[in-house]
């Protein structure tokens, strides 16, 4: 009864321990789990917008093809081309289709394509922004009986602009067909999409959905009975002193919730700006959108439902702000933020420059005995603020002066101009002794009392290794949304490439005690193009999405290069960006390489002894000889001795030294390299028949696994316990390859990325057989026989990138 009684305390026990292991585990996950808005699937549809590009200049009397193209796994059933906020023009059943665009007005416009599968599901593309110019003044012949007030509605020009060009006409009187009139430049009006509010009362917000039921819903549930996409919401808007308030109306019951997206004037995509609940179905829900909107700015708004099916969108809305409308939202400067990089040309000792940008000097440093020294790194960034106010076009000046052996030197001016009613490009500033470049980022009001000097001295750390990745495995890992493998096998591998793929590392920079100059919160990063001959650089799409280092760019006639920069959206600051990591094809970055040699290894052996056999394997002939590990099985089945032995061997290597040393880096590729010193295979019959003569030596270690337990100070008698999750190769019989004869190597970049990650979890390589692997090579009829391989000269080899010093 007593051992009875123990085992029954014992299982009590241990269902307690269990217990509080789940409800820790519970605890742990539920206080990890992201947002049911983080959680909700990305959508398989990638849509893009091939041309225009971003920041195209145009006049209002031209018409602007428009070009997109959309991937997915299913078939694409239809294309919607937005612009302003307003849907232009829709195609179905094409992946691919080719709009003309013309403005209605002079200003800046907005395009967004999106795309549907057959599943409904829809992606959304990157923002262009066009920068549509005036017409120019131009001059026709009247009709006869026309006045110019008919004449300047049909141009869009107010009666008083189109009578001040002709002043020797009377505007009210009819012409007799022989003048000449001038027809002015003008924008021909200006129009908003802002549709009315719905009738009756809305609801206030609901709080957004729980995350674990959202969890449960998505990762369970979904199994057993898969939810469809919510059908798309209507969004509308009112404006209201300089506020702009939302109402989302559903049209399903089945979404967890809404997300709210915003663009403006000087950003580079649209932002998420609330997390909303479900709502009610055909009840409009009220938000209002707590930032202002300034004058001559425009936004644009969309909302989109989800569940843990999928996503729909509603149509795009939008407003411009007349200056009249909100004058004190412009009025505070400075409006933008630029961190020129300067690079000097010239041997020079001590350099200050004066910089004029909008209407005033300033010296850089500020004092007036402070320089740049010879050996100051400036190449990272002066901040400097440019003013926003009329004129639009404003001269950028750079002036700069260097000591060199006691003379002052003159290094000459560099001038840009800087347009605050286009999109932000880069500003270069070159001069004789100088090189300068920056591009400007808006930024927002102050209302928390940081400083301007604190701000100044933030910088995102770079993205670096900016690459063409080398397989499927190495695109989709490097965060791709939902359906990553299946997008990233077709750009890959499609017999036709349209698309060039671009994987890009991007780590925190390293803070020590004391201040610390890095702003690690990142929203994502910018993708340029850059003119490989002239080297103008085009934005092309933003990521705003910080974990997700992969995009696809449709390939682009002539030499075309590839830059990325990380951005971050700082309270206070603006929009901080880094500097850029750029990739021209073929041109591959060149990893770094280090070779890790094992730090401790061990064999063991598993035996089963079913009849006699006592003294088997006390003189085994296959035992290591130094770094050396033996795999292998072995079989005795003779009339007085039944044995089975399988050994396992293990390798371990320091990976957490690695780690202290290169605490940044991010592993590419790691290769687990051996040598098969000898194998000993036989296979004995009996008297009668005797050895089977073969000339074969296979490798008896079949399989790669990884240790669950720690093992260091084990003996040969121990077990181990191991798991192949980690791999990326599939267990199959000898997954190995073979580099020539007796050299074998196996990728394990999973697993040593994971070790990197997470250190105390790096318990070792063990190779092993199975006894349906040594069934390969085993007879059924043996006596005695027997497959060992010896195994040494193990080389673990990573390759690896690093930020930029």
């Amino acid at each position: 009864m007593k051992k009875k009684r123990g085992l029954l305390i014992g299982c009590g026990t241990g269902i307690v321990l269990l217990l509080i292991g789940l409800v820790t585990a519970g605890v742990w996950f539920l206080s990890n789990l992201p947002e049911a808005d983080v959680q909700a699937p990305m959508s398989p549809v990638l849509v893009d917008i091939v041309f225009p590009e971003n920041g195209l200049e145009t006049r209002l009397d031209n018409a602007v093809p428009v070009s997109v193209q959309a991937i997915s796994s299913r078939p694409i059933t239809h294309l919607e081309l937005w612009a302003d906020g307003q849907l232009y023009g829709s195609a179905d059943d094409a992946s691919e289709f080719q709009w003309t665009w013309q403005a209605e007005t002079a200003g800046i416009h907005t395009l967004v394509a999106r795309g549907r599968d057959v599943q409904d599901q829809t992606g959304q593309s990157q923002i262009i922004v066009l920068n549509v110019l005036p017409r120019s003044v131009q001059e026709i012949k009247a009709i006869k009986g026309q006045t110019l007030e008919v004449i300047g509605d049909q141009y869009g020009i107010a009666a008083e602009d189109i009578a001040a060009a002709n002043p020797a006409l009377d505007p009210k009187q009819p012409l007799d067909g022989q003048q000449e009139v001038k027809i002015p430049s003008g924008d021909g009006g200006k129009k908003n999409n802002a549709p009315n509010p719905p009738s009756g009362q809305p609801e206030p917000p609901q709080p957004p959905p729980d995350p674990f039921w959202f969890w449960l819903n998505k990762n369970i549930l979904q199994a057993a009975k898969p939810a469809s996409p919510p059908d798309a919401p209507d969004l509308a808007l009112k404006y209201e002193k300089c506020k702009l308030q939302l109402f989302v109306t559903p049209h399903s019951d089945n979404q967890s919730g809404f997300i709210l997206y915003r663009w403006r004037t000087g950003e580079s995509g649209f932002n998420k700006i609330a997390v909303l609940g479900a709502g009610t179905n055909g009840v409009p829900t009220l938000y209002a959108d707590p930032a202002p909107i300034a004058g001559g700015m425009q936004s644009l708004y969309y909302a989109e439902a989800y569940n843990a099916g999928g996503k729909a969108l509603s149509q795009i809305v939008g407003y411009s702000a007349d200056a009249e409308q909100c004058p004190a939202a412009g009025q505070n400067e400075p409006t933008y933020l630029i961190k020129i990089n300067f690079v000097l040309k010239e041997n020079v000792d001590k350099t200050y420059c004066y910089w004029f940008g909008g209407n005033k000097w300033q010296r850089i440093p500020a004092e007036d005995f402070d320089f740049f020294g010879k050996f100051d790194d400036i190449s990272k960034g002066i901040p400097l603020e440019i003013g926003a106010e009329k004129p639009a076009t404003q001269q950028i000046l750079l002036d700069c002066w260097g000591w060199s052996d006691g003379a002052l030197k003159y290094l000459g001016q560099g001038q840009a101009n800087f347009d605050v009613n286009q999109p932000p490009k880069e500003i270069i500033l070159d001069a004789s002794g100088f090189h300068a470049a920056g591009i400007p980022a808006l930024k927002p009001l102050k209302d928390d009392g940081e400083s301007p000097a604190e701000l100044k001295n933030l910088v995102v750390p770079p993205p670096f290794a900016l690459r063409e990745p080398e397989n499927t495995a190495e695109c989709a890992s490097h965060g791709f949304p939902v359906g990553g493998q299946l997008v990233c096998d077709q750009l890959l591998n499609s017999k036709v490439k349209q698309y060039i793929t671009l994987v890009w590392e991007w780590k925190p920079g390293a803070c020590w005690a004391g201040e610390c100059k890095w702003w690690n919160n990142i929203d994502g990063f910018h993708i340029y193009k850059v003119d490989a001959i002239t080297k103008n650089t085009t934005p092309v799409k933003t990521i705003a999405n910080s974990k997700q280092m992969v995009t696809a760019i449709p390939l682009s006639w002539g030499s075309v290069c590839y830059a990325v920069r990380a951005f971050a959206n700082h309270p206070s600051a603006g929009e901080l960006l880094s500097a850029p990591v750029s990739y021209c094809p073929g041109q591959l970055p060149a990893p770094k390489k280090i070779i890790l040699q094992p730090i401790d290894w061990l064999t063991t052996a598993d035996d089963w002894i079913y009849d006699g056999c006592e003294d088997t394997g006390q003189a085994w002939p296959w035992k290591p000889l130094g770094i050396e590990v033996v795999v292998g099985g072995l079989e005795v089945n003779s009339d007085d001795c039944g044995l089975q032995s399988r050994s396992a061997g293990a390798v371990l290597f320091d990976i957490p030294a690695m780690k202290l040393s290169q605490p940044l880096a991010v592993i590419q590729k790691a290769t687990l390299l051996f040598h098969n010193r000898s194998t000993d295979y036989s296979v004995y019959f009996g008297e009668d028949k005797g050895y089977v003569a073969t000339n074969q030596k296979p490798l008896c270690a079949t399989r790669l696994g990884i240790s669950k337990v720690d093992w260091k100070g084990w003996s040969p008698s121990n077990h181990f316990s191991f798991d192949q999750s980690m791999l990326d190769h599939p267990a199959n019989i000898a997954p190995y390859t073979a580099i020539k004869p007796f050299n074998y190597s196996i990728d394990v970049t999973s697993a040593v990325q994971t070790w990197f990650k997470k250190p105390d979890t790096n318990r070792g390589f063990v190779l092993y057989p199975t006894s349906l692997d040594l069934a390969y090579y085993f007879y059924s009829n043996a006596e005695n026989q027997r497959c060992m391989s010896n195994l040494n000269d193990f080389k673990l080899e990573i390759l690896y990138f690093t930020p930029a010093e």
